[in-house]
């Protein structure tokens, strides 16, 4: 913190990794919608033919799955902007949705392993009680460690949290086991309102 009190008015802007399997990402996306005006072409100009088509049943099945797929990954990829106030994401397809955050609308911050492939990277998860409400992972952002070191929150130690649990918290918002952090929430929220009292 010390690195951090030294510093003001300052802002620090999330850098993104261009590694192999981001690049995949980017490269399926325009595969996928260059294949989907190919059939949204050959359905208008053939008709009722290609409700029939295999080919193209088993295509709008892919594009249900790949859509979701999509959905998933550009909804967790967003541009990061920290400050001394807070923090800022923007959405990376539609940069004039952004939304900023205090640094007190927050309890605490864990990091989590999050596995990609046969590899692990470390994630800070932005913790407001029991609910997880922002993350950053190091498998898009290049600059992750300077992200994470100018997070101004008490930090609340790395749980293992399965595989699972952790689809089912990023993607559909699950709130997290108190038992994981039971403890440091209870000591954080003291110190809050001790810290308050002191000031009034």
């Amino acid at each position: 913190m010390e690195h951090f009190n030294r510093i003001a008015n300052y802002t620090i802007k999330s850098k993104f990794k261009f590694s192999f399997n981001i690049i995949l990402i980017y490269a399926s996306t325009i595969l996928y919608f260059a294949a989907a005006v190919y059939f949204a072409y050959k359905f208008f100009s053939g008709g009722d033919f290609y409700f029939g088509n295999e080919n193209f049943l088993m295509f709008l099945i892919f594009a249900a799955v790949f859509t979701l797929f999509l959905f998933i990954i550009f909804t967790q990829i967003k541009i990061i902007n920290i400050d001394e106030e807070g923090i800022e994401v923007i959405n990376i397809l539609f940069k004039s949705k952004r939304k900023k955050f205090k640094w007190n609308y927050f309890t605490c911050f864990i990091t989590v392993d999050e596995k990609s492939d046969s590899r692990k990277f470390e994630a800070v998860w932005l913790i407001k009680k029991d609910k997880l409400i922002l993350r950053f992972s190091e498998f898009y952002y290049s600059n992750y460690s300077e992200l994470k070191q100018f997070v101004k929150l008490e930090y609340c130690g790395k749980p293992y949290i399965n595989d699972i649990t952790l689809i089912l918290t990023v993607i559909f918002g699950k709130r997290l086991d108190k038992s994981i952090t039971e403890k440091d929430y209870d000591n954080i929220i003291f110190k809050k309102n001790t810290d308050k009292i002191k000031h009034l």
